[in-house]
């Protein structure tokens, strides 16, 4: 008995047009969870939550490099996510690629601290202005100047003096010291310089 399936030819692809075939189907959302995890150190949480939304995998994708991955991963998970959790409010966000690649850079340099980037971002997301325009506008630059710095890190060892005592046998504490800088800068003083500026007074 002829099998009604014989008349049907075999097709040999060749491994060539496979590879192109394979290269050009979509990454699938597991395989795109991985490569984030083993390529940039992505946390597994962040990686699954961007690997599972088309909005936030496609703004990833074209702001990334392999410098600033985590940081953009961080951005979009951290802080954007709670700009833009409606379908409408995604739809009329005026946030790109250039400005999560642009607020990570300010970032990683120390031009802004994470606090200014924050409401750096709801302005971007709200008008689409550039970064250093919003910057600008808000005034949002670290406070980067030591001398000026300085000025205010004495300050707050003067009105903080317990704290002082205790961070010179618990180095640990200097984080509250840290803190009371960023309330007198509103979020903006320089967190390295800040920190370092404290040591020096404290020894």
């Amino acid at each position: 008995m002829i099998s009604k399936y014989s008349s049907i030819p075999w097709i040999r692809i060749e491994p060539e047009i496979k590879e192109k075939l394979k290269s050009e189907m979509p990454e699938s959302i597991s395989s795109k969870k991985e490569r984030y995890v083993s390529k940039y150190n992505i946390p597994n949480q962040v990686a699954d939550v961007l690997s599972s939304d088309k909005f936030y995998s496609d703004l990833f994708e074209d702001s990334h490099t392999e410098s600033n991955a985590k940081e953009i991963a961080n951005i979009i998970t951290t802080d954007l996510m709670g700009l833009v959790d409606t379908r409408e409010k995604r739809e009329s966000s005026k946030i790109t690629a250039n400005h999560l690649r642009d607020l990570a850079d300010a970032i990683q340099t120390g031009k802004i601290s994470r606090t200014s980037a924050k409401n750096a971002l709801y302005e971007i997301v709200k008008t689409g202005k550039e970064l250093s325009q919003v910057i600008s506008d808000l005034d949002l630059g670290n406070v980067s100047d030591e001398s000026e710095l300085l000025s205010i890190v004495k300050d707050v060892i003067t009105e903080e003096p317990q704290a002082v005592e205790q961070a010179k046998s618990n180095p640990q504490t200097i984080n509250y010291l840290v803190g009371k800088v960023m309330q007198k800068t509103k979020g903006k003083a320089d967190p390295k310089l800040t920190l370092d500026l404290l040591k020096k007074q404290i020894e």
